[in-house]
């Protein structure tokens, strides 16, 4: 059975959705605006792709036992447009999906794995993943909202 998959899927759909309509409201000069200019993360976009860039991480991990930080290759520069960073949300979403194929059964669940530093359960992975995920996309909804109520979207 994959009743716990099922809802765990349902949890990185809702995250994946909820970024990609964050993206779509705020306008192409302004994803990547900072509420406060001299202090890293502090943007819209860049919280986003941190979100995604953890789900990626995960993606990475189970299918291919790559940990690597996507950070590098998924930079605010290289994801400057709208449309750009949508594709790579999308990209995320097809690799997630992909890592939870391999799960066939909620017992593979608490399986471990040699995560990026220690063996974890394939379970503690995926928690720790939304977690972090939810964080960043939480700080992007927020900087969205504040600097829209105070004129700078």
């Amino acid at each position: 059975m994959r009743v716990l998959i099922k809802t765990l899927e349902d949890q990185f759909t809702e995250l994946f959705l909820k970024s990609k309509k964050l993206v779509e409201t705020v306008e192409d000069g302004k994803l990547y605006k900072r509420l406060l200019e001299q202090v890293p993360l502090t943007s819209v976009g860049e919280n986003v792709i941190r979100s995604s860039n953890v789900v990626e991480q995960f993606a990475g991990g189970i299918t291919r036992r790559l940990w690597d930080d996507p950070w590098e290759w998924s930079l605010p520069e290289s994801l400057s447009q709208k449309t750009r960073l949508l594709e790579y949300l999308e990209t995320v979403e097809k690799e997630r999906k992909k890592a939870f194929e391999f799960l066939k059964t909620d017992d593979e669940i608490s399986r471990e794995l040699p995560a990026p530093e220690e063996f974890k359960t394939i379970g503690e992975v995926i928690f720790s993943t939304l977690r972090r995920a939810e964080h960043y996309l939480a700080r992007a909804e927020l900087i969205e909202y504040y600097l829209r109520k105070n004129g700078g979207l």
